[in-house]
């Protein structure tokens, strides 16, 4: 924003799309007082620069892949498993284990680290142990789910995580 009267002019970006708010946060110049207003009942205003001050670096970057990994317009979604799941499941995350996340984010990532990573990402999404298989996890939910049910009860197979195979689809 060259020839600015003020030293730090304030910027406002409206949209209601968390793509927008995930853009924002994770590439926006510090610098620039830029805020987002969300044309709800009632309007929300987010502080971009306060929100990029709240999170690490590190979790900063990683928060494009949170937002398409739990479900955007061009990837799946995983039945109730949204982005504060997630994001809850990110903030949570030591320095040593967000360095495996960048198999996401990288450019010479090979596709059987990102399919092992995507399966310890849906592991935690799902509040499993580190080291259950997506197929043991999907064995266990449903037995737990079966388990739990009358015979008039309908059982959502979409509540099961998601198999190997489309989960490496999804993680690519």
């Amino acid at each position: 924003y060259e020839g600015a009267e003020e030293e730090n002019p304030v910027v406002v970006v409206v949209g209601n799309e968390a793509d927008l708010l995930v853009m924002l946060i994770t590439r926006a110049d510090p610098y620039y007082n830029i805020w987002m207003m969300v044309e709800t009942e009632p309007v929300t205003l987010y502080n971009i620069p306060e929100l990029q001050k709240k999170h690490s670096r590190e979790h900063r970057d990683l928060l494009i892949f949170l937002h398409c990994f739990t479900g955007c317009e061009t990837t799946s979604a995983m039945y109730n498993k949204g982005k504060m799941t997630g994001y809850k499941c990110l903030m949570k995350l030591k320095p040593k284990k967000l360095e495996h996340l960048k198999v996401f984010t990288e450019n010479n990532s090979n596709t059987d680290d990102v399919a092992c990573v995507g399966e310890r990402v849906v592991v935690q999404l799902y509040g499993a142990k580190p080291d259950t298989s997506v197929d043991k996890l999907r064995y266990l939910r449903y037995n737990n789910a079966i388990g739990n049910s009358s015979l008039s009860t309908n059982f959502k197979l979409e509540s099961l995580p998601p198999t190997p195979a489309a989960l490496q689809a999804h993680s690519l």
